[in-house]
């Protein structure tokens, strides 16, 4: 478990925004153990009280896991059940998303294993010559990188793109986009098992990128491919934190928005950080949007 709310460093940056909503549901860790690393978002439904205490239960569910397992499938199946559990408990009409990845090294090669329920996402930015098997290549960005999609959306509408009757950018747009046919819920008793079921193993390289977040996130790129330019800047003004403070003001984000990018190197083995508590106030996020900035960036 992770007692306190400290700020990432680099190589990992993390942010939460509330979009143009006034309660914040997303709910975010970055724990360090062993010489691993989880990575760890869930995005809460149910309003203000529940979905925030939902996003929480899971993060710290399987934070908590983390520290006292190393095998990723007992993390999994025993994390999420035991924030099932808690949810029930809570007796609220409540449920969350999550994605989560486990980073270790051997060799020169970074090991990813990882798994998700919902609409919140994993992506990978390579080199243009890379081969990520079991992933979907998105394309290639504007600024010569590969831009990958590891997961997949338990939404309404995601078959319409396996089908390809939408491509990713249409489905950003669609008036449905958000509908779930899945998600962490006292209801769905099979969602631990789901998670394991569903989990996959990738193998990147030193300064690859792992982007995880919730749809408030991805739903903001109207073009995917947009994505990769915003995760290594070199200054503030083109960082992701930017992007999504200027799409919050043009209406392009109006969800929470909630990121963590984790670029690999062995740095990536001394993280411990995690969002802010929920709390019920009116401070404004765009006052916090700063703190985990890429100050490595800068000094270049």
């Amino acid at each position: 478990m992770i007692d306190k709310n400290e700020e990432c460093s680099s190589p990992v940056f993390a942010a939460s925004f509330e979009g143009n909503r006034d309660y914040q549901e997303d709910f975010y860790a970055v724990s360090s153990h062993h010489n691993q690393t989880l990575l760890v978002i869930s995005d809460g439904m149910g309003g203000h009280s529940s979905g925030d205490v939902a996003s929480r239960m899971v993060v710290q569910s399987l934070t908590e896991n983390f520290i006292k397992y190393r095998e990723f499938e007992i993390i999994i199946h025993r994390g999420i059940e035991e924030a099932r559990e808690k949810m029930l408990d809570y007796g609220k009409n409540m449920g969350a998303t999550v994605v989560v990845a486990m980073v270790d090294k051997k060799n020169s090669h970074y090991n990813v294993i990882l798994t998700w329920i919902g609409d919140s996402r994993i992506y990978a930015v390579t080199s243009p010559g890379r081969v990520l098997p079991n992933a979907r290549e998105i394309g290639i960005s504007p600024d010569n990188k590969k831009l990958w999609l590891l997961t997949e959306d338990d939404s309404i509408i995601w078959s319409f793109f396996l089908k390809n009757e939408l491509t990713l950018d249409e489905l950003t747009q669609h008036p449905i986009k958000n509908q779930l046919d899945y998600s962490v819920h006292p209801d769905k008793f099979q969602a631990p098992i789901k998670a394991v079921s569903r989990i996959r193993r990738f193998t990147l390289e030193q300064d690859d990128i792992l982007l995880l977040c919730s749809d408030g996130v991805w739903e903001s790129f109207p073009k995917q491919l947009d994505i990769p330019k915003y995760l290594l800047p070199h200054t503030i003004e083109n960082s992701l934190p930017s992007y999504l403070k200027n799409a919050i003001e043009t209406g392009m984000c109006s969800d929470n928005a909630t990121f963590i990018i984790a670029k690999m190197n062995d740095d990536l083995f001394h993280q411990n950080c995690s969002a802010s508590e929920p709390e019920i106030d009116d401070t404004l996020p765009d006052k916090k949007i700063f703190k985990h900035i890429f100050s490595s960036n800068q000094k270049k």
